[in-house]
């Protein structure tokens, strides 16, 4: 992942929050937030190129927060992975599976968040990319016989 590629970091666990961001630092510009309406304000102000929320928090949760990004023309394209448990994954966040990048399972090791966020990266970029292609033109192709 190139290091221009603006990262939202958002959870409610400072310790967790932190072992993030010096894991993803190295890769990314990575910008932090406490909850999902600071984030919400973070992503509205200064687009990221992908975020990485916790799952379950207090006040605005990450499928609150996943809801609202997907619901503004601004911010929609914006992929998020989530940080969730596998109770979370397999129960409560089937019906947004669609909206969703990835999901990281807790707990994780450090290197997981990193290798997905890279992943995920590059399937926006490759996705950004190929929306300015203009189409190509429609060949027909005869034999002769």
């Amino acid at each position: 992942m190139p290091a221009n590629v603006k990262l939202l970091l958002v959870d409610d666990n400072p310790m967790v929050l932190e072992m993030l961001r010096q894991g993803l630092a190295p890769l990314a510009n990575v910008q932090t937030a406490n909850d999902g309406a600071d984030a919400m304000l973070k992503a509205i102000d200064d687009l990221p190129d992908l975020i990485v929320s916790d799952y379950d928090m207090p006040g605005m949760s990450g499928r609150q927060l996943l809801e609202k990004i997907k619901g503004r023309a601004a911010t929609a394209k914006v992929p998020i992975i989530l940080l969730a448990s596998r109770a979370d994954i397999s129960e409560k966040l089937k019906m947004v599976q669609d909206n969703v990048e990835d999901f990281i399972e807790k707990p994780f090791t450090p290197r997981k968040p990193a290798v997905t966020s890279r992943k995920s990266s590059t399937r926006s970029r490759w996705r950004r990319w190929r929306a300015r292609r203009p189409a190509k033109a429609r060949c027909v192709v005869r034999s002769r016989r």
